[in-house]
């Protein structure tokens, strides 16, 4: 009895395994192209539908302008600097007082700020010693004296002798260069005497012209050093005011230049006395000695503010300080505002910062002719945004 044959391909069972199964995995991969395609149209259908619908829907209103203040540019060739420099009151004369050869300070007559006349004696060293010394020379002086009356009779009873031949001349010389020489030494004493009156004279301290006492360093009793100042003192004179300014300001203020001083809050005129040559190494300035006639009670050391104003070339434009704003890299900008067919918008521009005072600054750009700039707010502003200037319709 023969059994009945299968109705599935006959071969299917006769197809090696490997080939099978790449079979297989194509079947697998169909499938998954066939439902990522299908994913695809559907996601595109949604989209193109969102699309439709928010384009059928109607958009924000536009942003209504921003009212600001802006004025035209003025651009001027240069622009005037105002630059003050600080300096001090200065005495016409004024000097350290000292004793020129040490000693012990025996008296003072003055305190700080006493007013004395030219010659007053303000100070005076211990004298005994150099009075004692002067005592000795005078002495010695009068011994000389005597001395020199005996040589002189001595010279006169030579020249008799000699005459009547009783001695010789080698004898009558003696008496003669005696003489002289005793005479020599009287003068040389006479020298020591002096000397010792120039130094009791100098251990005077005097006042060199009438002043007002500045500082005083000592007390009585204190040992004083040669040259060491005891005193300072300060002419009460009309007073001076003395300022260093660069090469390039100094050279304008020839002597008699009329300058303001801020003294003490107090507005004073005064004029150039003395410019000095040369540079002050420590300051890089020249020093100016400036007159002040019309000052008086002013303290010496007292400082004050000279002003001046310079001009500086170079195109550009005073702005309000409110208009600036700080761009990218340190740089500083302004908002310009331009005109279109549209209407009015902001421009951002570049500025280079020239010179700042406390309200104002000095700018250098390129400023289209009749540009107006926004004079305040910049912070609340974006480039090309829509403006309206106060009044416009």
């Amino acid at each position: 009895m023969s059994l009945p044959m299968s109705s599935a391909d006959p071969t299917a069972d006769a197809r090696p395994p490997l080939l099978r199964r790449s079979l297989l995995q194509l079947r697998k991969a169909t499938g998954t192209l066939t439902v990522v395609a299908l994913a695809a149209a559907l996601v595109w259908g949604g989209t193109q539908l969102l699309a439709a619908r928010a384009a059928a829907r109607p958009g924000p209103p536009p942003a209504s302008p921003v009212t600001v203040t802006a004025a035209p540019v003025v651009l001027q060739p240069h622009h005037e600097v105002t630059v003050s420099f600080t300096g001090r009151i200065e005495a016409p004369r004024r000097v350290e007082l000292g004793f020129e050869a040490g000693g012990t300070l025996a008296e003072i007559r003055v305190e700080e700020g006493d007013a004395v006349s030219a010659g007053a004696v303000l100070a005076r060293l211990d004298i005994r010693s150099l009075q004692a010394e002067r005592a000795g020379q005078v002495a010695a002086l009068a011994v000389l004296d005597a001395r020199i009356e005996l040589a002189e009779l001595n010279v006169a009873r030579a020249r008799v002798l000699v005459d009547r031949e009783f001695i010789s001349t080698q004898r009558a010389d003696e008496a003669r260069l005696g003489l002289a020489e005793v005479r020599a030494e009287r003068l040389r004493v006479e020298a020591a005497i002096q000397a010792l009156e120039v130094a009791l004279d100098k251990a005077v301290l005097r006042a060199p012209f009438a002043a007002r006492i500045g500082a005083r360093m000592f007390d009585e009793g204190a040992r004083i050093g040669a040259g060491q100042p005891v005193l300072t003192a300060f002419e009460g004179g009309a007073p001076r005011f003395r300022a260093g300014l660069p090469p390039d300001l100094a050279a304008a203020l020839p002597p008699g230049s009329a300058v303001t001083l801020d003294l003490g809050g107090v507005s004073l005129p005064a004029k150039v006395r003395h410019r000095r040559s040369d540079i002050d190494l420590a300051t890089r300035t020249i020093p100016i000695l400036f007159e002040v006639p019309g000052a008086t009670g002013l303290a010496e050391g007292m400082l004050g503010r000279l002003t001046l104003t310079r001009s500086v070339s170079g195109e550009g434009a005073w702005l309000p300080r409110a208009a600036l704003s700080e761009g990218v890299r340190g740089l500083w900008t302004v908002f310009l505002v331009v005109a279109r067919p549209e209407g009015l918008f902001t421009r951002r521009e570049a500025v280079e910062l020239l010179h700042a005072e406390t309200d104002r600054v000095f700018v250098r750009g390129a400023f289209p002719t009749g540009a107006k700039v926004v004079l305040s707010g910049p912070h609340r502003l974006a480039d090309g945004q829509a403006v309206v200037l106060p009044g416009a319709r």
